[in-house]
Order: C-alpha cells, then sequence, then structure tokens
C-alpha cells in the first residue's frame, strides 16, 4: 500500500511548520507521519511545546479557520486574502 490515508507517499508536500518563526518546506510523503492528539503524549515537550500546542489547536478548526490562523503569509506577516477559492 502507497498511501497514508489520502497522502501519496511518493510525492512531497509543501508544508508549513509550527514553529515559533514561520517556516515551510517541501517533504517528501514517506517521512510524514500523521498527528493526532493522542500521538501528542508520547512527544517530548522540551522545544516543541508551543508547536504540539498549535497542532493540537488546529485540529479542532476548519480548513478556512486554519489557512487564516497557521498559514505561512499569515505568520509571516504578508497580506494575502485566503478566502478567494483557488
Amino acid at each position: 500500500m502507497n498511501k497514508l490515508g489520502t497522502l501519496d507517499l511518493s510525492q512531497e508536500y509543501h508544508i508549513v511548520f509550527f514553529d515559533e518563526t514561520a517556516s515551510k518546506s517541501w517533504i517528501k510523503g514517506s517521512n510524514i507521519q500523521p498527528f493526532s492528539m493522542s500521538s501528542a503524549d508520547e512527544i517530548p515537550l522540551g522545544k516543541i511545546k508551543k508547536a504540539v500546542q498549535n497542532a493540537e489547536e488546529a485540529m479542532k478548526m476548519t480548513k478556512q479557520e486554519r489557512l487564516m490562523r497557521f498559514s505561512f503569509s499569515v505568520r509571516n506577516g504578508k497580506k494575502r486574502s485566503h478566502t478567494e477559492s483557488k
């Protein structure tokens, strides 16, 4: 099986990280692991505590709400409308 949910493991995905500073990268599907609230208990917090909190918050949001709160352009201070359909 070459899929993780609807994720194609042979493709690369543009990921925005929940870092303190907005950052993004292209990541191979095979290097992406699903996040769930229950898996957050297994993650050593240290420096990534805020990222885990943001991920838990994002899990409760609609796609539109996540874009308005966590997209790279919003977090990087660039003005861009995420309400327009693509």
